[in-house]
């Protein structure tokens, strides 16, 4: 774990031993009723009622946002986010803690933000329903003289060069009262603070679609919204084509903290071991960042956030959704069922394909195959587990599925698989001839991260 992710424990001591900004970034998403239903409001008046003594409330849908951009929760530009996150007291130096009342999604949110141009930041687990939890006190609009909202002050955010702090909180006395709001340091901003690779544009999908980039492209929504079965606040239903679906809240537990560190892992493990860049969008951009926020915590550096997601993507008739459950579709779910003979290309060490024919069996989205363990294919995925099966439609032959993933040989019962197999290739169970030559049957499982239907 890198350390991003803090307790309530952890932020009481970090106030008691200096100065720390602690930021609510709630904001009300009423789920939509019909298509199109894009029902969001400030959090403002949450805060009012209750929030963590000195704390501030950060507005993301209208202070933190781009207005121009066409679409929701648009990011603005690092200069205009800078001097507005200065108006609610961020300084060069000093840590911002965020949190929300909304199961983490919004807090995430303002820590992808406030990461992408240099800030030290960290996401409260478990935001204020944890912080009372924990016996903690819990402020009132009618404590303090004026509200805390962001109201376009003036003023720049310095933003400090040197990498983000990565220690663990220090321990110590735990203090209930309010947030410590000691000096800041000040100064100009810093214009090599930003941080690159941090956001893909809707470009950047397209090129994705068309095979010329090589990307794991994962949507971070419910599974009810991803296949289309509920109403969108957005123009239109479904999935980006070829993409996965990892929910974001499927990272938290019922109380709205993250999963422990091994759970996690366990969920993610297919992304994680990917070699490519992953590039996660939701809805709005908001449900992604704590998925991204996760595979930070977690070690991957190579994460990007579509910011526009479907909000953007919905509202253009020429670009493709996909409707239904799965990274594979109908059409390629069917070819393989069927059976079709699969190819797959695993590299050489001098970067050239080694292909098989190879029988191949489906897992859900995942493909399964069974080899031995002194195959070249074999030796090749430990090595560079990127792999590519390509299925003909022999019906149809100027039709083609492309599947790319990430393989791993696996200690399931590869016996067993390859029976299954024989009786849906060949009609017969497989018939052991030679019982010591398949003592070193292994299963290869492909975890899809693009598919193309051509």
């Amino acid at each position: 774990m890198t350390g991003f992710l803090l307790g309530p424990a952890d932020l009481a001591v970090r106030a008691e031993h200096g100065p720390v900004v602690v930021l609510d970034a709630t904001v009300t998403l009423a789920k939509p009723s019909r298509d199109g239903d894009h029902d969001s409001t400030t959090g403002l008046a949450g805060w009012q009622e209750a929030h963590i003594p000195g704390s501030r409330h950060a507005d993301l849908l209208h202070d933190l946002s781009d207005p121009s951009a066409g679409f929701h929760f648009a990011r603005p530009a690092a200069g205009v986010l800078a001097a507005r996150l200065a108006a609610l007291g961020v300084r060069d130096g000093v840590p911002v803690v965020v949190y929300d009342r909304a199961g983490g999604i919004w807090a995430t949110r303002l820590w992808w933000l406030l990461d992408w141009i240099g800030v030290e930041a960290y996401v409260l687990d478990g935001g204020l329903s944890a912080w009372q939890a924990a016996g903690m006190a819990v402020g009132f609009a009618s404590d303090i003289n004026e509200i805390s909202d962001l109201s376009g002050g003036s003023g720049a955010l310095p933003v400090s060069e040197g990498p983000v702090s990565e220690g663990s909180v220090s321990e110590g006395p735990v203090s209930e009262g309010p947030v410590s709001e000691g000096p800041v340091r000040e100064g100009p901003v810093s214009a090599g603070s930003v941080r690159e690779g941090r956001w893909v544009e809707r470009g950047d999908l397209e090129a994705w679609l068309g095979g010329d980039v090589r990307a794991s492209v994962v949507c971070a929504l419910d599974p009810a919204s991803y296949s289309g079965e509920v109403p969108t606040r957005y123009s239109r239903r479904g999935h980006i084509p070829g993409t996965g679906n990892v929910p974001a809240r499927s990272l938290l537990d019922a109380d709205g903290r993250f999963l422990p560190a091994a759970e996690l892992r366990e969920i993610l493990d297919h992304l994680l071991g990917d070699p490519d860049p992953i590039w996660v969008y939701c809805g709005g951009g908001i449900s992604a960042t704590t998925l991204g926020f996760v595979l930070r915590e977690l070690g991957r550096e190579d994460v990007r956030i579509y910011d526009g997601s479907l909000e953007e993507w919905s509202a253009d008739p020429s670009l493709p959704l996909e409707l239904g459950h799965g990274l594979l579709g109908p059409e390629v779910r069917e070819l393989i069922d069927r059976p079709e003979f699969g190819v797959l290309s695993t590299a050489e060490p001098d970067g050239s394909a080694q292909l098989s024919v190879m029988w191949v069996g489906r897992d859900g989205d995942d493909l399964v195959m069974a080899t031995r363990t002194g195959r070249r294919k074999v030796r090749n995925i430990a090595r560079d587990p990127r792999v590519t099966v390509l299925f003909h439609d022999r019906r149809k032959p100027a039709r083609y599925a492309e599947v790319r993933g990430t393989a791993r040989v696996t200690g399931e019962d590869a016996h067993a698989l390859v029976d299954e197999l024989a009786r849906r290739y060949t009609g017969a169970a497989h018939v052991v001839t030679d019982p010591a030559a398949e003592a070193d049957r292994v299963v290869v499982r492909i975890t899809p991260s693009k598919v193309l239907y051509r």
